[in-house]
């Protein structure tokens, strides 16, 4: 038993390292310096981070996928644009905020969060609430807060 626990702990070191050539060979993929976490457990590959595109995480679905030795790929990724959609609803769902116009963006998991809010606590909610979104590597503030009359 402890032999072939060892056996499959090694070949599934093996097959992370494949998996990991296997991505990396996509030239969008390593032009653009991901920070991509590779795990695998008995075959079972799981990916996560944050992609730029959804064309992009398909790439890298499918060459995971595609490497032998693979049985299944757990797509836990993430994109920009997913990570915009997550931020702008967190934010449309909070009362106090939903007067407020605040813009979102995303590149490589990096959250800017830009307009005009009413106060300083308004501001801090917003940025709390991005930073507690999964995939978010951290947020930039980029928000004005309105002149008290």
């Amino acid at each position: 038993m402890a032999a072939e626990m060892m056996q499959s702990g090694n070949s599934d070191l093996d097959l992370e390292e494949a998996v990991c050539a296997a991505i990396n060979s996509l030239d969008f993929v390593r032009e653009s310096q991901l920070e991509l976490s590779v795990t695998v457990l008995q075959g079972v590959v799981t990916l996560g981070g944050v992609v730029l595109t959804r064309i992009m995480r398909r790439a890298v679905t499918t060459m995971a996928a595609m490497v032998p030795g693979v049985e299944k790929v757990i797509d836990n990724l993430t994109t920009d644009a997913d990570l915009q959609i997550i931020v702008s609803q967190k934010l449309a769902m909070v009362p106090d905020l939903r007067s407020e116009v605040i813009r979102v963006s995303s590149y490589r998991g990096l959250v800017t969060l830009h307009g005009d809010v009413a106060s300083t606590e308004d501001a801090a909610h917003a940025l709390e609430l991005a930073e507690n979104v999964p995939g978010v590597r951290g947020v930039i503030d980029r928000m004005d807060v309105a002149a008290a009359a």
